[in-house]
């Protein structure tokens, strides 16, 4: 006589361990959370960054830039009284030689682009050598 180890395969625990994986993933916030695609890139002493926000009005966009942070924000309100909105909140450490004096930002075909100058004192500059031997 043979003694199987091995639980026997049923069908209404598998359907109960289904419907528990569906109910899981109803839980948690009201409004999902997700992070749109960023894209940052340096020119000419400009830092630009790029983030992919299709479906979200100018008005629902938040920009803000404190101590060397750059954060960006968005909510967007459900259309649909049975569905979800969304929202995001996105925040980079870009450091202190960004200023925060001159920054623009625009909304073009869903992608926010933000662009950032060098701060006066951390803009490279010429230093000129002098002869060490001369009297000064």
């Amino acid at each position: 006589m043979t003694t199987s180890t091995q639980p026997r395969f049923n069908l209404f625990d598998q359907l109960d361990r289904s419907l528990n994986s569906l109910v899981r993933s109803f839980e948690g916030d009201a409004v999902p959370k997700s992070f749109p695609r960023l894209s940052i890139y340096e020119v000419d002493g400009s830092l630009f960054v790029e983030c992919d926000v299709p479906g979200f009005a100018l008005s629902e966009l938040g920009v803000r830039f404190d101590n060397g942070t750059l954060s960006l924000s968005g909510t967007t309100a459900a259309e649909d009284p049975d569905c979800c909105g969304r929202n995001f909140e996105r925040s980079l450490q870009l450091g202190q030689e960004w200023s925060g004096d001159s920054i623009d930002a625009s909304l073009l075909n869903g992608v926010l682009t933000i662009q950032l100058r060098k701060a006066p004192e951390y803009e490279a500059r010429q230093i000129q050598i002098r002869d060490g031997q001369s009297a000064d």
